[in-house]
């Protein structure tokens, strides 16, 4: 089923940032943890008329500057 992802930023969410944790190895890796908000999946429909699912999405104005969006 396709879905559709509605992106939006608010500063009310965290900022992005690096985070350290241990891999399924416990070997030390970086990587980044973006906080996300989520809202129901909606159902609708693509362009062809086929069943889809939408989901809002809420992340912080940092996000969406470092992805050029």
């Amino acid at each position: 089923m396709k879905v559709f992802l509605n992106l939006c930023s608010h500063e009310a969410l965290g900022a992005p940032h690096l985070k350290k944790k241990l891999d399924g190895e416990g070997n030390e890796v970086e990587g980044w943890n973006i906080p996300l908000a989520v809202g129901p999946p909606r159902p609708t429909t693509d362009h062809k008329g086929d069943a889809a699912l939408v989901y809002d999405c809420v992340v912080n104005p940092k996000v969406c500057r470092e992805l050029a969006l």
